[in-house]
């Protein structure tokens, strides 16, 4: 039964299991997001997320797939991770790049979830949302890339071009476009660069200023775009804009000038000459029309056609006018184009004309009178003119011209030549003033005769008839004055007081004249007195001028002169003496006076006596002395002799009570004794001198001191002070004294009073001492004072304390408050006065954190953690604890007893070692990262739990969670999902509208326990809203009804139409528009502003009203599907009149109206009727009669203004007044017709004919219409042809018929030859070929007249015609001496991408900113490879330049280029690439010069010259580091020996070549020198001049060594030795060059180096200076250089001779030395004296005589042996060795000569000859080999010999020659066998001296 139950149970067991596996779950997501944000630059491979899932029953694993096509081209899955049971997981991996802007924002990812494979699978779809943010990855592109558009020159300011457009396809501030513009045009002038604006928001390309064709006709812009972000578009569209041109050049004169000489006698109607112009406008030429516009042209006619200028009347060239202009007739002829279209500027042009009239003999010479009256004087001298009454002047003129006006002036009496007179001038050309001049004065005797009369002829002389005329001329005789004035005596005298004010009389002197008339009255007047006395010139009375002063004058002479009314003098003399008055003060002899007195004394050292002197004489001049001032305290002190001025004592002075350091200033005042009495002060100065009459005095009487018995000797006890009373020194200076016994333990200071410790303290042996110290003064007889001292010693401290224990450890939380006890501290001092202070070791403080790692205690200020009570040794909390900084902390406490003495307080010291560790307590709040300020952009559209920001926090604190929730949300808009994520999603859509920024808090809390621990913290988030567009535009109430006047001008404001739009930025900029009902475009709208206002003028008359409607549009610039909009209803403009019609009588005809003569009054005679386009009272007319413009009369007709209802206006009814009977005929009567506007009445006239004639007035003249107004202007382009079209002008006539129709013609006046005009059509072109450049605007007036039958009226329009230039001209470099070079930079060296300047200086004479573009290219010069010149002109250079020349060798301070100006842009040619067929040539050494390729002619050309600046890139460099001179004994102190500038190169310029030099080191060698030399015998300054410091002495030798630096300004710096020999001048070798000084310091190295290599001495250049010759005169043209030879080891000078000798021996090597050189010879710098060399030559000669007197005699006594024993053949061998005949002593004078040395052997020879015979010797050359005796070898001297051979300088010396010459001198010698050889001399001591042979110049040794 069991086992049934068993299977039973198994059975249901197995049932459930299998049922429960038939049962498949599906799988389910595991933390599923649905939507991913991602950036659009999201990494390819990069992990999008991540899907995961878990199937709890299994078994199969469950898999994600995905679903569609599109979603696996854009990502792809992982391989799978996880459990399936737990997590399986899977990556979702992006594969394609991610692009927003060019596909969707947001991709629905398709994916399926599966738990097997088959139909028993459970599949899940998995939809993800992938949004996609943007990025700013893209640039704006332009629609369209070439804008190309076509406009007027004339086109108004502000009008659209044309618009271009670009689109960003990124989102927000990235899709934005911006647009700006830049010119292509590289010379773009400002106003080519302002000519067009873009707007920056909608690409509206606007005319921003106004445009000239005439300067630009061609504007190319870069338009470019940019993003909200500032990325650029790559791609840039060009803009291109052509200027259209209009007519506006006026016609030229040409063939200028014209002047013209005629006949006066030339016919009228004879052609004078022609004058041409043509119009400017060559290429469409008006026709010309000439007239006379100014001038004197009244006598010519001018064809209108041709320009023929013919005789009009009769010319007369002695016409009054025509002599004014000198014969010339001037006048202006105006040329007018006859106007055949529109021209817009002038159409006249005008030239002066100049007529000159020759002249014919056809006028008489006339007088200007027909008689003369004149006066002279009697007795007047011959040549005197008469003179003329009644103030005429005689004048004669024949208005003829040249030789017909020449005629002569005669005069006769009775028919007979008249010679008492003669006339001024005898012949006249032309015209002249005649003076009648005296010519016999004897006969000139006013008592012989009173008058005398003649004739006065005016005769031609050169012309045929002679044409004459005369006139009658009197003369009347004057009488003269004869008589001189008379003074009574011969001389006078007179005296004046010398106070007497100005103008006093003293004297009266008179004269008389025996004359009568004016000829007797006598003036008088004064000189001299120095002008201090003056006349009445009429009385003669005498005064005086000015103040008179005694004391400076006492006495004057004057001289008294009357003058009669003839001018006759006489003269007497006026003695004038000046008395005394007390005018003058008494003055001291001194300017200051001194005295001297001793202290105490009655009586001063010397006398002081004070003397006074006085100008005045008598009593004003005696003098008082007195004491007018004296300082207290010495009031009464003094006394002064009142007569004498001697100054006394009353009392003693005491210095000490004198304020002023011993003075006493006394006040003297001497007066004198006139009245009033005069007086001076003076101060005398007395000096006191001070006595010792005061002992010292002690501050203190006693002084207590307590000293510690460790006081250190010499430590100060105590400081005594003492004064003195005495003023001076030295008696108030003193010195202190102990006076007492102190056992030697203190001192005293005797000036300072310092009492200091002398020996140890012992308190123990002595606790006080007692010290009697004195100050005794420095007086002649010392002075004393006294004082006592007390010093108490006191005890002291020497135990050293101690801790116990030395180190402790505790525990404390970190939140322990501050000023908390932490733990105390406490050390042990066994002294009984100790006085511990405890403080913490700052510096040992040592910190860890709970990782055990070091922690900087400073940076975190935890040495402030804890403090210690100094005294009690209390640690306590000092400042707020945190364990999360450090968790243990180690302290050092130091005590340290105060009073410790042995050792000292500062090392009576111990240490304790304090640990203390925090604990942790939760005081950190979770802290947000960054920081707790947080931003994020959110566009408004964002929908519901969109993500919005992520924040996050973290805890310092230990185990701590963070929590994340909302704070503080005003709106209520956002939400945190998942607490412990800072995840922050939307929780409501924002609205940009409402809030642009929002910001909300969130809260991070930790996970503290208990919950009142919990520390918080508090982010805020500000929200930027980005705003979409979502709103529409919405008006604002505004009227629908305006007005406006219809003469309002052009931009009236009519209304303004306003809407507002909630979006911001351009969704919120809203641009308006206007749509007008049958649109005359006479209104328009501001786009931005809504402001409607008149952009025509309007016209009631022709429409009274507009109908309008206002569209508001925001986004404008963006696609229309993103923009909205909103239009208004219809708005109504009203047209309201103005009075701007005049009113028109409507109803008189061309027909005459006729009334009957005997119609009755008050018929009517006509109805005249009249319409104003007005309306209201403006159209409101009355009627009436002009009375002035009538020929009826006024009694005749009336006119009345009635109501007529059929016109509903009134009409004018005109009567007759009275009967017509009788005066039957024509009459006209003017009616009136005036309407009644406001503010001005306007009317208008019309005539009437009434009677029999009919009337047909033209009322109306033409009116202009094209073109319009009084002034017109237009443009045509230069060069065009004759003929060319200007414009077409048109005039219209509101007349009829006759009188409507219309012609033209051109006004002759300004331009008008240069155009023609079409006489019907009004086409006006051009009549000459027309250049800018000459003229560029033409003025020219158009005439329009009708054809009325009565009158004709006319109308004219002034047209200017500018010429539009073309480019027709080359750019021209200017030529100015300053261009040639035109010089750039400086550039510095050594350096590249460097701007040198530019040389944009080419003018093309071409206006238009298109044809004067100028480009700039690099044609030539040298080293162009290192520029580039951009075709601005900017040159730049590109490479480093090396000025100094380091690399070539030659300095470049500056680079010559060629420069090419061009109007050819943008060409390909390589700049630096020569002509084809040519080589470019760069020399090597740039030179001052124009480079080849330059042509001064050619003016496109420019010779630019680049300057190289200097850098310091070179230091300074010694030619030798290793420098030597010689100084002699006998230079002088600060003499200068040597200048290390002229030793010293650098390769800079300027001041970076300027150096200063500085002395290294000196030695002074050997030690000898160096003992006699103080340690500075040289100075060396810093411009470099080496100057003595010392005197030398002749027995001093040896050298001195300099070590010396130059330096520039930048520290580089060379060194160099100088070495300085002591010499002696017979030391010196002087070399002579025919060669200045410059010259041969120029190659002094180089031939020094030379001449040491030759003689193997160091050779040193002592000194090169001019020559001086025999006389001491120098010789410019020579040089002396004196050098000196040295040995450096062992250092000695070499002598002069031993040089000379060395030099000599040399000769061979020195020969092309000499020669190169030019050296004139080579001596010792000393030449001995005359006798000296004789007594020389006498002893040597003497010794010589005596050895070859010996010589030959045991010579011949060898050769006789031998002759005995030898063959004949060894005889004659034997024998060649027998010197000559001649005197033996002319060996002495051969060098190298002496006993074994062969006849006049030649030194150049001696070298072989020496050599063979310094050789063994052998019998080999023998003549016989069986010799017997074999000679001794002979010693011979070996002598080295110098020659010098120096081309002459007037011979060109080759080296050919010079070896010629060496052979000539060569055989010379060997033809002059036995005498001496004249070139060279012995060196045993003879002195050199200089032959001349062959030309040449030797040194004689």
């Amino acid at each position: 039964m069991e086992s049934a139950l068993f299977k039973i149970i198994w059975v249901i067991f197995g049932f459930l299991c299998s049922g429960l596996n038939a049962t498949n779950n599906p799988p389910s997501l595991l933390n599923f997001n649905r939507y991913i944000f991602v950036r659009e630059d999201f990494p390819i491979n990069g992990s999008l997320g991540i899907l995961s899932a878990r199937d709890l029953d299994g078994p199969m694993e469950i898999k994600f797939t995905i679903k569609d096509e599109v979603t696996r081209s854009l990502v792809r899955l992982s391989e799978h991770f996880g459990e399936s049971t737990v997590n399986r997981s899977v990556e979702i991996i992006l594969k394609k790049q991610l692009d927003r802007d060019h596909e969707p924002s947001d991709r629905k990812l398709y994916f399926n979830l599966a738990d097997g494979e088959g139909s028993s699978a459970n599949n899940l779809a998995v939809q993800v949302t992938l949004f996609i943010s943007d990025v700013n990855d893209e640039v704006p592109e332009f629609v369209n890339l070439r804008y190309k558009e076509s406009i007027y020159e004339n086109a108004t300011v502000g009008t659209t071009v044309i618009r271009v457009s670009a689109q960003d396809p990124d989102n927000g501030l990235g899709g934005t476009v911006s647009y700006y513009m830049e010119p292509v045009a590289q010379a773009a002038d400002e106003l080519y660069k302002n000519a067009f604006r873009i707007n920056s928001d909608t690409g509206d390309v606007i005319i921003n200023s106004s445009l000239d064709f005439e300067r630009h006709n061609f504007y190319e812009f870069v338009i470019k775009a940019k993003d909200g972000f500032g990325n650029e578009s790559i791609n840039n569209a060009d803009f291109v804009v052509t200027v259209l041109d209009v007519q506006d050049t006026p016609p030229a004169f040409f063939n200028l000038p014209y002047s013209v000489v005629v006949g006066e006698d030339k016919a009228v109607g004879e052609r004078v000459l022609q004058v041409t112009a043509l119009d400017g406008d060559r290429g469409v030429p008006n026709g010309i029309r000439y007239t006379f516009v100014q001038g004197g042209y009244q006598n010519f006619n001018v064809d209108p056609n041709t320009g023929w200028i013919t005789i009009k009347t009769e010319l007369d060239r002695d016409d009054a006018s025509i002599q004014d202009s000198g014969g010339v007739y001037a006048m202006y002829v105006k040329a007018e184009e006859v106007m055949s279209g529109v021209n817009y500027g002038n159409t006249t042009a005008t030239t002066l004309v100049t007529i000159s009239v020759s002249d014919v003999n056809d006028n008489t010479p006339t007088f200007n009178h027909l008689n003369y009256t004149a006066t002279i004087q009697e007795n007047m001298q011959s040549g005197v003119p008469v003179i003329f009454t009644a103030n005429t002047i005689m004048s004669v003129n024949d208005i003829d011209q040249g030789l017909n006006s020449y005629f002569e002036i005669v005069l006769e009496k009775d028919g007979q030549p008249y010679y008492d007179f003669a006339p001024l001038p005898k012949e006249v050309f032309s015209e002249s003033s005649i003076l009648i001049r005296v010519n016999n004065s004897v006969d000139l005797d006013y008592e012989k005769s009173k008058t005398a009369t003649f004739d006065v002829i005016a005769r031609e002389l050169r012309t045929n008839p002679k044409r004459s005329s005369s006139v009658k001329m009197m003369v009347h005789i004057l009488d003269v004055n004869d008589n001189q004035p008379q003074f009574e005596n011969t001389s006078y005298s007179a005296q004046i007081a010398e106070n007497s004010p100005t103008g006093t009389t003293f004297a009266r002197l008179q004269a008389t004249d025996l004359d009568s008339g004016v000829f007797g009255k006598i003036t008088y007047s004064v000189r001299g007195g120095n002008g201090r006395f003056g006349i009445n010139d009429s009385t003669g009375d005498i005064y005086n001028t000015e103040a008179l002063d005694r004391e400076k004058i006492s006495e004057y002479y004057i001289t008294v002169e009357a003058k009669d009314g003839g001018g006759f003098r006489t003269t007497v003399e006026l003695n004038v003496k000046v008395t005394d008055t007390n005018d003058n003060k008494p003055l001291f002899t001194r300017e200051a006076y001194f005295a001297s007195l001793k202290e105490g004394a009655t009586s001063f050292v010397r006398e002081l006596k004070l003397e006074a002197t006085d100008l005045d004489e008598g009593m004003n001049s005696q003098v008082l002395y007195s004491i007018s001032n004296i300082q207290p305290p010495v009031t009464n002190t003094f006394t002064i002799d009142d007569a004498t001025g001697v100054v006394g004592l009353s009392r003693p002075v005491d210095y000490e009570q004198l304020t002023s350091s011993g003075q006493i200033m006394l006040g003297v005042q001497v007066c004198d004794r006139g009245l009033p009495s005069l007086c001076s002060v003076i101060n005398a100065t007395v000096e006191v001198e001070d006595e010792n009459d005061n002992k010292p005095v002690f501050n203190h009487t006693t002084y207590q001191v307590n000293i510690y018995e460790n006081a250190s000797i010499g430590s100060l006890a105590v400081k005594v002070d003492a004064y003195d009373l005495d003023g001076t020194a030295p008696n108030n200076e003193f010195v202190f004294r102990i006076e007492s016994t102190t056992q030697e333990k203190f001192r005293v200071n005797f000036r300072t009073g310092e009492v200091l410790v002398e020996s140890e303290l012992d308190h123990e042996q002595s606790s006080f001492y007692s010290l009697n110290i004195s100050a005794t003064d420095r007086g002649s007889v010392s002075l004393e004072g006294y004082c006592i001292v007390n010093i108490n010693v006191l005890d002291v401290n020497d135990e050293i304390p101690y801790f116990d224990p030395r180190s402790q450890s505790l525990a404390i939380l970190e939140n322990k408050p501050v000023g908390s006890q932490v733990v105390t501290l406490t050390a042990v001092d066994t002294d009984s006065n100790p006085r511990l202070m405890y403080q913490i070791l700052q510096d040992s403080i040592l910190a860890t954190d709970e990782e055990g790692r070091d922690v900087n205690v400073t940076a975190n200020n935890i040495q402030n953690y804890f403090d210690i009570n100094e005294t009690t040794g209390i640690l306590l909390v000092k400042s707020v604890l945190d364990r999360e900084t450090a968790e243990k902390i180690e302290l050092k406490v130091l005590v340290k007893d105060l009073n410790g003495w042995q050792p000292s307080a500062d090392l009576q010291t111990a240490t304790a070692t304090l640990t203390v560790t925090l604990l942790d307590v939760n005081d950190e709040p979770p802290e947000f990262l960054p920081g707790p300020q947080y931003h994020v952009n959110v566009s408004e559209g964002r929908e519901v739990n969109d993500l919005v920001i992520t924040v996050a926090a973290v805890d310092k604190d230990k185990k701590q969670t963070v929590f994340y929730r909302i704070g503080q949300d005003d709106i209520n808009s956002f939400q945190i999902m998942d607490s412990r994520v800072g995840t922050v999603t939307l929780k409501k859509q924002l609205d940009y509208e409402s809030n642009h920024e929002v910001s909300f808090t969130v809260i991070a809390t930790d996970s503290a326990s208990p919950p009142s621990s919990v520390l918080t913290s508090t982010a805020t988030v500000s929200v930027s809203l980005i705003d979409i567009n979502d709103n529409t535009p919405q008006f604002l109430p505004h009227p629908t009804q305006y007005s406006v006047e219809e003469n309002a001008p052009n931009g009236t404001f009519v209304g303004n139409i306003t809407a507002t739009d909630r979006d911001s930025g351009r969704f919120g900029e809203i641009t308006y528009s206007l749509q007008v009902t049958n649109d005359d475009q006479s209104l328009t709208i501001d786009s931005k502003t809504g402001i409607i206002s008149v952009l025509k003028p309007l016209d009631r008359e022709m429409r009274e009203e507009y109908i309008l409607y206002v569209t508001a549009t925001d986004n404008i610039d963006a696609n229309p599907n993103q923009q909205r909009s909103e239009r208004t209803g219809a708005i109504f403009v009203k047209v309201t009149d103005v009075n701007d019609n005049h009113p028109i009588i409507t109803n008189i005809g061309t027909t005459p109206k006729s009334v009957v003569e005997n119609s009755q009054n008050n018929t009517i005679v006509d109805t005249i009727l009249a319409n104003d386009a007005d309306i209201g009272a403006n159209a409101e007319v009355e009627f009436s009669l002009v009375s002035v413009d009538t020929n009826a009369s006024d009694s005749w007709f009336y006119i009345t203004t009635q109501y007529n209802s059929d016109i509903k206006n009134n009409e004018g009814v005109i009567r007759n007044k009275q009967s017509l009977l009788g005066h039957v005929g024509m009459y006209y009567v003017t009616v009136k017709v005036q309407d009644k506007g406001t503010p001005t009445r306007l009317s208008s006239n019309m005539t009437l004919l009434i009677e029999i004639i009919e009337s047909n007035e033209n009322l109306n003249q033409p009116q202009f219409v094209v073109p319009k107004g009084p002034t017109a202007t237009l443009q045509i382009k230069e060069q065009q042809p004759v003929g060319t079209s200007v414009i077409q002008v048109s005039a219209t006539d509101a007349d009829h018929g006759k009188n409507a129709e219309v012609h033209y013609y051109l006004a002759p006046e300004k331009d008008y030859t240069k155009f023609q005009i079409h006489k019907d059509t009004g086409l006006l072109t051009t009549r000459a070929v027309l250049d800018r450049e000459q003229q560029a605007q033409f003025e020219i007036r158009v005439i329009a007249n009708d054809s009325g039958i009565i009158s004709v009226l006319d109308n004219s329009i002034t047209i200017f015609v500018q010429l539009l230039d073309i480019d027709d001209q080359e750019p021209e470099f200017p030529r100015r001496p300053d261009m040639e070079p035109y010089i750039l930079g400086p550039v510095p060296e050594e350096h590249s991408m460097e701007y040198c300047g530019t040389v944009d200086v080419a003018i093309d004479r071409d206006s238009h900113v298109n044809n004067s573009l100028i480009f700039y290219y690099i044609i030539g010069g040298d080293m162009v490879d290192h520029f580039y010149l951009n075709q601005t002109g900017e040159l730049y250079l590109i490479k480093a330049v090396d000025r100094d020349g380091d690399v070539t060798g030659t300095p470049i301070n500056f680079i010559n280029l060629v420069i090419w100006a061009t109007p050819l842009g943008y060409l390909t040619f390589d700049k630096y690439s020569t002509v084809p067929g040519t080589q470019r040539m760069v020399s090597q050494k740039i030179e001052m010069r124009p480079p080849d390729d330059y042509d001064s002619s050619n003016t496109t050309l420019l010779w630019a010259q680049v300057t190289i600046k200097d850098i310091n890139d070179h230091p300074p460099k010694f030619r030798n580091q290793n420098l030597s001179v010689g100084i002699t004994r006998k230079t002088q102190f600060q003499e200068t020996i040597f200048t290390l500038s002229d030793e010293v190169t650098d390769l800079d310029s300027g001041n970076n070549s300027v150096h200063t030099f500085h002395l290294m080191s000196l030695g002074i060698y050997p030690e000898a020198l160096r003992n006699k030399l103080p340690s500075d015998p040289l100075s060396l300054s810093s411009d470099g001049i080496i100057r003595t410091n010392t005197i030398f002495q002749s027995d001093m030798s040896g050298y001195i060594l300099m070590d010396v630096s130059a330096q520039d300004i930048d520290g580089k710096m060379a060194n160099a030795s100088l070495r300085i020999s002591l010499i002696n001048d017979d030391q010196r070798v002087k070399i002579i060059f025919r060669m200045t000084p410059m010259q041969v310091r120029n190659f002094s190295e180089t031939f020094r180096s030379k001449l040491e290599r030759i003689t193997g001495y160091h050779i040193v250049v002592d000194k090169i200076q001019t020559h001086e010759n025999a006389q001491g005169k120098p010789e410019a043209d020579k040089t002396d250089m004196f050098i000196h030879g040295e040995v450096i080891k062992p250092f000695r000078i070499v002598s002069a001779a031993e040089l000379l000798s060395k030099i000599d021996g040399e000769a061979a090597a020195l020969v092309p030395i000499l020669n190169e050189y030019n050296i004139l010879q080579i001596v010792s710098a000393v030449q001995q004296t005359e006798e000296e060399d004789s007594n020389r030559l006498l002893i040597m000669g003497l010794i010589l005589l005596a050895i070859v007197l010996g010589i030959p005699c045991i010579v011949m006594a060898i050769v006789i042996f031998l002759i005995t024993k030898s063959y004949q053949r060894k005889l004659k061998a034997a024998t060649a060795m027998v010197y000559g005949q001649e005197n033996d002593m002319q060996k002495n004078q051969l060098p190298g000569t002496n006993l074994h040395a062969y006849e006049n052997a030649n030194p150049i020879f001696l070298e072989k000859v020496l050599s063979q015979e310094s050789q063994d010797y052998d019998d080999t050359d023998s003549v016989d080999n069986n010799v017997v005796d074999s000679p001794v070898p002979q010693t011979v001297d070996t002598q080295e010999v110098s020659m010098t051979f120096t081309a002459d300088s007037s011979k060109d010396y080759t080296h050919n020659s010079s070896l010629k010459t060496i052979s000539s001198v060569i055989g010379s010698q060997e033809n002059s066998f036995g005498h001496r050889n004249p070139l060279f001399s012995n060196v045993n001591g003879d002195t050199p001296r200089s032959h001349l042979i062959n030309g040449l110049q030797a040194s004689e040794i």
